[in-house]
């Protein structure tokens, strides 16, 4: 356990405490990626559009990732993310421009390849639920690596929450059973989680900003165990709705309803009355 992390919990409990109570807001509301896939006809289709989501979620907001994995879906649903012919850059780069509306992205135009990858990774390793049972989690993680965009360095946020989106209970994952490997796969470091770190938590004294990625990922995966021993997973889901731009506002006000509400307005710079 970070030493850093404990001191940090031993002089600031009150902290602590406000971040756990914060957490418990958004146990019942589920990850962006899962709620879509879950509208999927079968586990199949269901695992093949965590995948897609987990790898087109860069540089979107939740809200504008929900959109826009919805609009794929109603308008490729279910096989037909991997079904040929496959659609058209054309038509794919058009029903996300118009899920974003006037919003703009940085990774449009790659977002047919990432669309044709993960289905060409379903077609290679079809059933996928077979795929899944079948390996453990570093196999899954060298597998992963296949897809176009979905990382190949060391750390991969993509792939980490792939796995965690395939085998977490719902609503924070599919609840898919995975064999785990010799060590236990970190949460990647949403960025609700980077502002909490950095605005009102441990990495605030010590500019969290200038930390290497290593660190990163030790200190937070760290936090997440002191603020929720029992189910890490919950502590990264609940810490990534925090300042998260939604639909008009921040994701957790709009959750809290009112910024006096929320366990961590006396620490939130952005808190208003």
């Amino acid at each position: 356990m970070s030493k850093q992390g404990l001191r940090f919990a031993r002089e600031n409990p009150h902290i602590v405490e406000a971040a756990r109570s914060f957490i418990l807001e958004f146990d019942s509301v589920p990850d962006p990626v899962v709620k879509v896939a879950s509208l999927a006809e079968d586990e199949n289709s269901q695992i093949a559009w965590v995948l897609l989501g987990s790898v087109i979620f860069q540089n979107l907001s939740f809200f504008q990732m929900a959109s826009v994995l919805e609009a794929l879906f109603n308008a490729f649903p279910n096989k037909k993310l991997w079904e040929t012919p496959v659609p058209k850059a054309s038509d794919i780069k058009a029903v996300v421009q118009k899920a974003l509306k006037k919003e703009s992205w940085a990774l449009l135009d790659h977002a047919p390849g990432m669309f044709w990858s993960v289905g060409f990774f379903i077609r290679r390793h079809f059933p996928l639920n077979i795929w899944l049972t079948s390996r453990n989690e570093a196999e899954i993680w060298r597998d992963l690596g296949e897809i176009y965009f979905m990382g190949k360095k060391n750390i991969r946020p993509k792939v980490m929450s792939a796995i965690h989106r395939l085998k977490s209970n719902s609503p924070l994952g599919l609840g898919l059973t995975i064999r785990e490997g010799k060590s236990k796969l970190p949460f990647p470091i949403s960025m609700g989680s980077r502002r909490f770190m950095g605005f009102i938590g441990p990495g605030k004294e010590d500019d969290f900003a200038n930390w290497t990625p290593e660190k990163k990922i030790i200190e937070v995966n760290d936090f997440y165990k002191i603020l929720s021993p029992m189910a890490i997973d919950k502590a990264a889901h609940g810490l990534s709705f925090f300042l998260e731009p939604g639909e008009k506002d921040f994701l957790c006000r709009e959750q809290i309803k009112s910024c006096e509400k929320c366990p961590l307005y006396s620490e939130c710079s952005y808190g208003r009355p």
